[in-house]
């Protein structure tokens, strides 16, 4: 497997991950179709789970101290509060 380098001033630090074969045949697909390297996709793909989560935990914390944000019921009211606040 070759390794790539990141066109980016980041500190990298290697490491080794098991992916199941046709969730790494999925990843190099979408690679190359994109046009980027198998590390930068993975990459991307971390912090857009990070962010989600932080996004979930913020509005669990809000869910739980405040009775306005009681009132999220559906997805798009969640997305609506989100949005209105100013980014962490």
């Amino acid at each position: 497997m070759a390794t790539a380098v990141a066109a980016t001033t980041e500190e990298l630090t290697e490491i080794a991950v098991s992916l199941p074969a046709d969730v790494l045949q999925e990843i190099d697909r979408m690679a190359a179709e994109k046009g980027r390297t198998r590390s930068d996709l993975l990459v991307a793909g971390a912090r857009r789970y990070l962010f989600s989560e932080r996004r979930w935990r913020e509005v669990q914390a809000a869910v739980a101290a405040s009775p306005a944000a009681a009132e999220l019921r559906t997805e798009d009211d969640i997305e609506d509060y989100l949005d209105s606040r100013p980014d962490p």
